[in-house]
């Protein structure tokens, strides 16, 4: 049983990292199907296919596009939470223990 919280720092960093390599893959595939553009001389002149063809690719590109902005957000989120718990934890370390090296400030107000 655990005496108290505790947040490890490296897997949120870890998991920052997953986050932008995803954000990075779904970049990869919007460039991937922006470069897919169908045309009706290739199709015979099926208009109708061919617009409902590249509709359908600008969907999937703005779902990709979305996926890389979340994954980027979860990834900041990430390394911010990791940020404040170093924090949160340096200034429990130095609220229970006190400064570790004398603080010059301090033999000066004396």
């Amino acid at each position: 049983m655990s005496d108290g919280l505790y947040v490890d720092p490296g897997m949120l960093e870890a998991s920052g990292r997953t986050s932008y390599r995803s954000a990075d893959e779904a970049e990869g595939v919007q460039r991937t199907l922006r470069g897919v553009v169908a045309s009706s001389g290739s199709y015979g002149g099926a208009t109708e296919f061919v617009s409902s063809f590249n509709g359908a690719r600008e969907l999937h590109v703005r779902g990709a596009e979305s996926a890389a902005e979340g994954r980027d957000a979860m990834g900041d989120g990430d390394r911010g939470a990791a940020a404040h718990a170093l924090h949160l934890d340096a200034a429990a370390t130095f609220a229970v223990s006190g400064p570790t090296v004398a603080d010059p400030g301090i033999s000066d107000a004396f």
